[in-house]
C-alpha cells in the first residue's frame, strides 16, 4: 500500500508539472506569433476602413498616373499609394481626406498591360488597372 501511494504522489506531481509546462509553453507561442502578426500585416479590418476609386489609368513608359478619389463614406486619409507592376513603387497621397479627388503620378515604374493600385500597406484591398480598357476594378 505505501509503494502505491509514492506512485500516486508521483504521477501526480509529474501531471502538475506537464500542465504547468504545456500552459507556459502554449502562452508564449502564443504572444509571440501575435506580436508577428500585429507588425507585419495591417488587419484587413482597419483595412475595410478605406474606400477609395481609381480612373483614368496612363502609363508614358516612365511613369503611371490616375485619379485617386477617397470617397465620401470612407472612414480615414489616404496618405500613401502604392502602384504595384513589374516593379513596385510608393508615393504620398498627404492626407486625401474623404470627399477629394487627387492626381497621383508614380515616376520610375516599371508595368505591362495592368497595374493594382493600394493605399496605406493594405494589399488585400488593391484595385487593378487595364491600360488597353482605360479602367480600374
Amino acid at each position: 500500500m505505501p509503494k502505491a501511494k509514492a506512485v500516486m504522489i508521483f504521477l501526480t506531481i509529474f501531471a502538475v508539472a506537464l500542465g504547468i509546462f504545456i500552459l507556459s509553453w502554449g502562452f508564449d507561442s502564443y504572444t509571440s506569433n501575435k506580436n508577428i502578426t500585429a507588425t507585419t500585416a495591417k488587419p484587413s479590418s482597419d483595412c475595410g476602413r478605406y474606400m477609395f476609386r481609381v480612373s483614368n489609368p496612363s502609363y508614358d513608359g516612365y511613369a503611371v498616373s490616375f485619379e485617386l478619389k477617397n470617397e465620401d463614406y470612407a472612414l480615414e486619409d489616404i496618405n500613401n499609394v502604392t502602384a504595384d507592376g513589374i516593379t513596385r513603387k510608393s508615393t504620398e497621397a498627404k492626407n486625401l481626406i474623404p470627399g477629394l479627388t487627387r492626381s497621383i503620378k508614380i515616376n520610375d515604374i516599371k508595368i505591362d498591360k495592368n497595374f493594382s493600385v493600394y493605399v496605406d500597406s493594405c494589399e488585400v484591398y488593391r484595385k487593378t488597372c487595364s491600360l488597353e480598357e482605360n479602367t480600374c476594378t
